[in-house]
């Protein structure tokens, strides 16, 4: 939808899948830009659907971190699924106890 050099992409009753990464490209003639942002989706507390078995998803993902050493860190992501799934942290392919 546009109104006057302001565009809108409309997203009616999001479902789980419609999270992940949106991407706004312009052209003309003279070159391009790109806005791009994430879309989370969260399950419905109040919604009976949700309670249905479905494999687990990622929908908030690990982001790059960088930080000075002697600094704390925390990595953060946000998934779903029914039964609640387990998450197991690795580290460079060897998991962390």
């Amino acid at each position: 939808m546009q109104d006057n050099n302001k565009y809108s992409l409309y997203i009616n009753k999001c479902e789980l899948s419609d999270s992940g990464e949106y991407r706004a490209v312009v052209r003309n003639t003279y070159g391009q830009a790109q806005s791009i942002c994430r879309l989370n989706v969260n399950e419905s507390s109040n919604d009976s659907v949700s309670k249905k078995k479905s494999s687990p998803k990622c929908v908030e993902l690990l982001k790059d971190i960088r930080v000075l050493e002697n600094h704390d860190v925390c990595f953060k992501c946000r998934v779903v699924g029914q039964p609640e799934p387990m998450l197991t942290w690795y580290k460079n392919g060897v998991k962390l106890d």
